[in-house]
């Protein structure tokens, strides 16, 4: 879709493509426009399908399918407060096709990366607390999806934004 420029897309259980952030302006009071659209994509089909809404307009968050097929989309910036970064994070329940709000982060954070680990948690990693200064993160923090709770761990070596990062094996 040429007019929604997801920023996140990520493989459901079932087949389908969730895709979320940076989607299209919607109405927000009479001067306002935010972008909460969220859509899945049906490789079957190759069709597109309305979903959600999200709670917040955000984009350059990081998503993350958890192990009960849920996905976590986590901080990002704000496009209706000057892309402002942030702490929120979103769970989206693809059985309800709903998004709801979890524990906040400890760092407003975005260009970071989300990894599944083996025990179900996520590690949560880099990224940029500032639009001003653009300095990347050493910080990380992991999210324990039992208790809806991040806590901080770390420091990396290295700050790190705009990164990738891989599970390995151990």
């Amino acid at each position: 879709n040429a007019d929604a420029p997801y920023d996140t897309l990520t493989l459901l259980n079932d087949g389908k493509v969730l895709l979320a952030g940076r989607g299209n302006f919607v109405a927000f009071g009479p001067n306002g426009r935010v972008r909460t659209t969220a859509e899945l994509y049906d490789p079957s089909s190759a069709s597109l399908t309305s979903t959600g809404p999200m709670l917040e307009s955000v984009s350059s968050a990081a998503a993350v399918r958890l192990t009960d097929g849920r996905v976590l989309l986590a901080g990002g910036t704000i496009s209706n407060q000057a892309a402002a970064p942030t702490a929120t994070v979103e769970i989206y329940d693809p059985n309800t096709g709903t998004f709801t709000l979890t524990g906040s982060m400890a760092t407003p954070r975005f260009n970071h990366t989300a990894t599944l680990l083996q025990n179900g948690e996520v590690l949560v990693a880099g990224g940029i607390s500032s639009s001003v200064t653009g300095t990347p993160l050493a910080s990380a923090e992991l999210f324990n999806p039992a208790t809806s709770s991040f806590v901080s761990v770390g420091p990396m070596t290295t700050a790190h934004a705009n990164h990738t990062a891989t599970l390995l094996s151990d």
